[in-house]
This record gives C-alpha cells, sequence and structure tokens, in this order.
C-alpha cells in the first residue's frame, strides 16, 4: 500500500505556529478531515486535518515544533483504492474550465463594502469597570472564557485574570 505524505496546508501567513497538542498517533487510523494536531499562533488555534484516509505510518512533528505552511505532518498509508479515486478527483477539477462568473464570485467575496459601518467607541472610566469586576466576583472558569491567545498570553503578562473581566 502507498505512504502519503501529508503537510501543513495555507494557514494564512502565519510563520512558526507552534505545534500545542497531537490528535493521532503511529498506528491510528483516521479518515479524511479528522484532526491531526492543532496549531497556535499569535491570533488563532487551529485544527489541522487529514487530507487522506489510512492508517497513521509515522508522525514527523511534536509538540512544541514551529511549523509553517508546507511543512511536513505525518506518512499516513493509504489503500490504492483510495489513491486512484483522489487522483480521479483531482484530475477532473483540474480540468473543469473557470468561467467568468465563477471568477466574479471569488473577487466579490473578498471584497468589503466600502461604506461599511463603523460602530462607535464608548469608553468607560477603568474605576467603574473595576468595581462591576469585583462586585460581580469570579464569573466563569478559564475555559469557558472566550478570548484568543494573543489576549490570553496579554493579560499573563499583564497580570490580569480574564474571569474579572467584564465583555
Amino acid at each position: 500500500m502507498p505512504v502519503q505524505q501529508v503537510t501543513v496546508p495555507d494557514i494564512g501567513g502565519a510563520e512558526g505556529a507552534e505545534v500545542i497538542e497531537l490528535l493521532v498517533a503511529a498506528g491510528d487510523e483516521v479518515v479524511v478531515d479528522q484532526g491531526l494536531i492543532v496549531l497556535e499562533s499569535d491570533k488563532a488555534s487551529m485544527e489541522i486535518p487529514s487530507t487522506v484516509a489510512g492508517t497513521v505510518v509515522e508522525m514527523l512533528v511534536a509538540e512544541g515544533d514551529q511549523l509553517s505552511e508546507g511543512a511536513p505532518l505525518a506518512k499516513i498509508e493509504v489503500s490504492d483504492e483510495d489513491v486512484q479515486a483522489h487522483d480521479a478527483v483531482v484530475e477532473l477539477r483540474d480540468s473543469l474550465p473557470i468561467t467568468a462568473s465563477d471568477e466574479k464570485e471569488a473577487v466579490a467575496g473578498e471584497a468589503e463594502p466600502a461604506d461599511a459601518a463603523i460602530a462607535p467607541v464608548v469608553s468607560v472610566p477603568v474605576e467603574q469597570v473595576s468595581a462591576a469586576a469585583a462586585a460581580e466576583g469570579d464569573r466563569t472558569t478559564p475555559k469557558e472564557i472566550y478570548a484568543g491567545p494573543a489576549v490570553r498570553r496579554m493579560a499573563r503578562e499583564l497580570g490580569v485574570s480574564l474571569k474579572r473581566v467584564l465583555g
């Protein structure tokens, strides 16, 4: 059976995203779109899926590794039938013509309206926020708090408890 190497797909130009969790190990069976690892960049955490189905032969990364687009993740043993089906789909997709309406939809989906409304910024004195947070106390557990990796890192550096910050 052939072995295919799975690589990091386009992750939005993030360079040096850190592997924070391995979701599979050698010997595990995986299906298409099943998560293999979790990467964390300055702006987001993202699960990287498998592009093929089969048995994981070897994981090529470890927790703490820094990865960029195109870096190898794992070697997965796939059946001959899966390889032939995948190749047929790729060949069919590549043979389809791109129409003018497809290009217009792709461009229209990327553009933002020029006259988008901008919400006004409301400032509240720090004393009021601190008093309200102290009165409310610890409102949630850390896993229930919705905050991105960059916000969590900044809060740690500043010594701010996200449990006490009001949205």
